[in-house]
C-alpha cells in the first residue's frame, strides 16, 4: 500500500515539476540576442599586459569573432582549445579572433593562457562590465562580427561555416535616406483641389467597400502572433488533455486506494 501511495505522489510531483519548468525551458530555447543585426558595442578592456585596447583598434576594418569565455567553464575549455588549434587558418582568412575572458583575474587567467599555450589576443572583463550591452546570458558565447561591425550571427558553440556566416553580411547597416528635393512637375502633380478630394470621398471606390474587415475568432493560444511560443502553447494544450485523461482513469484506483487506507484505519 505504502508503495503504491509513493508511486502515486511521485507521479504528480513529476507532472507538477514539468509544468513549472515549461515556462523556463521555452525561454531559453526562444530566446535571441538583440544584438544581432545591429552594430558591435564598442568598449575598452585591458589586455594580459595591463595595457587597455578598444574592439575597434584590434578588430580595424576585419571581420571579427569575439568568444566570452571562463577557465572554470569546461565548455569553454573545449571550444577555445579547438579555437587555438585552428587559431592561425582562422586569421589567415582576414577574420580577428579575440578572447575576452568574463569575471576572472589577471593571475586565474595568464595561469591558464601559459598553461595551454594560447597564443590568441586575450582581454580581462574582471567586472563582467560588458554582460549587459553584449547580453550575455552564459559562457561560452560567440559574436561573429563582419567588417563593418555589424554583428552577424551568436552563438554559444564554434560553428563549421563561421566565414559564410561573415561573408554573406545578412544584416547591414541601414544609412539614413537623402531628402528628395522636390521638382515642379511634382508640386504641379500634388495640386489637387479641395472640390476634388471632397468628390472621392462621397464616392468610395468598389475596392474599398469590398475590403471589410472581419473579426477573428479568439485563438486558443493566446501567443498566436509568436511561432515559437504558439507551438509551446500547443504542445502544452496537448499535454494537458493526455494528463486530464490518465487522471480519469487513474482516479478509480485512487478512491479505492483510500477507501483501503480509511478501512484499515477503522
Amino acid at each position: 500500500m505504502k508503495r503504491k501511495l509513493i508511486m502515486l505522489f511521485l507521479f504528480f510531483a513529476i507532472l507538477f515539476l514539468y509544468h513549472g519548468n515549461i515556462k523556463s525551458e521555452a525561454q531559453f530555447m526562444y530566446m535571441q540576442n538583440p544584438l544581432i543585426a545591429e552594430k558591435a558595442p564598442e568598449f575598452s578592456l585591458p589586455g594580459l599586459d595591463g595595457k587597455e585596447v578598444s574592439l575597434s583598434h584590434l578588430r580595424g576594418n576585419k571581420s571579427a569573432i569575439l568568444f566570452f569565455w571562463a577557465t572554470w567553464c569546461p565548455h569553454c575549455r573545449e571550444a577555445l582549445k579547438e579555437l587555438n588549434e585552428q587559431a592561425a587558418e582562422i586569421e589567415g582568412k582576414g577574420i580577428k579572433i579575440i578572447l575576452i575572458n568574463f569575471g576572472e583575474s589577471q593571475k586565474e587567467v595568464q595561469s591558464y593562457v601559459n598553461r595551454n599555450e594560447i597564443k590568441l589576443t586575450v582581454l580581462l572583463d574582471k567586472e563582467s562590465t560588458l554582460g549587459e550591452p553584449y547580453a550575455i546570458i552564459g559562457v561560452p558565447t560567440f559574436f561573429f562580427i563582419d567588417p563593418d561591425g555589424m554583428v552577424q550571427a551568436v552563438e554559444h558553440a564554434m560553428p563549421g561555416n563561421y566565414e559564410e556566416i561573415l561573408l554573406a553580411k545578412k544584416f547591414e547597416e541601414t544609412k539614413p535616406e537623402t531628402p528628395r528635393v522636390e521638382s515642379k512637375e511634382d508640386t504641379v502633380a500634388m495640386n489637387v483641389t479641395q472640390d476634388q478630394l471632397a468628390e472621392s470621398a462621397k464616392a468610395p471606390s468598389e475596392s474599398n467597400a469590398a475590403m471589410k474587415i472581419t473579426p477573428q475568432e479568439k485563438p486558443i493560444c493566446p501567443f498566436s502572433g509568436n511561432g515559437g511560443m504558439y507551438s509551446l502553447c500547443l504542445g502544452f494544450n496537448a499535454f494537458l488533455a493526455v494528463w486530464l485523461f490518465v487522471i480519469t482513469f487513474r482516479l478509480e484506483k485512487l478512491v479505492k486506494i483510500i477507501q483501503e487506507l480509511t478501512t484499515k484505519k477503522e
